[in-house]
């Protein structure tokens, strides 16, 4: 099978070694039937794009609240240093609050 693009070749590469971890799938050859499943191949594909997109969501969500909370700990006079240790935010970030 030519593959013609990097994003799906690594995707191949992925499926492939996932499943070849798995004695059972590896055993019976399935891995060369599903990887030329294109419904499977598909879903497999939106599965990671929905997994991302979540990550992304929650990292957002977590540097949103970050920065609140050492909104909040300025105004009652923390210093930077334990804002940072905190939030776990960079100073210069801190700093431009």
């Amino acid at each position: 099978m030519k593959r013609r693009y990097s994003a799906l070749n690594e995707m191949y590469d992925e499926i492939e070694a996932a499943i070849q971890k798995d004695p059972i799938l590896n055993a019976n050859g399935d891995f060369k039937t599903l990887m030329q499943d294109k419904e499977f191949l598909r879903n497999y594909h939106l599965r990671q794009m929905a997994f991302c997109d979540w990550t992304t969501g929650i990292d957002t969500a977590y540097e949103k609240g970050a920065i609140e909370a050492a909104k909040k700990l300025i105004k009652e006079g923390f210093t930077i240093e334990l804002i940072h240790e905190v939030t776990e935010l960079d100073i210069e970030t801190i700093q431009s609050l």
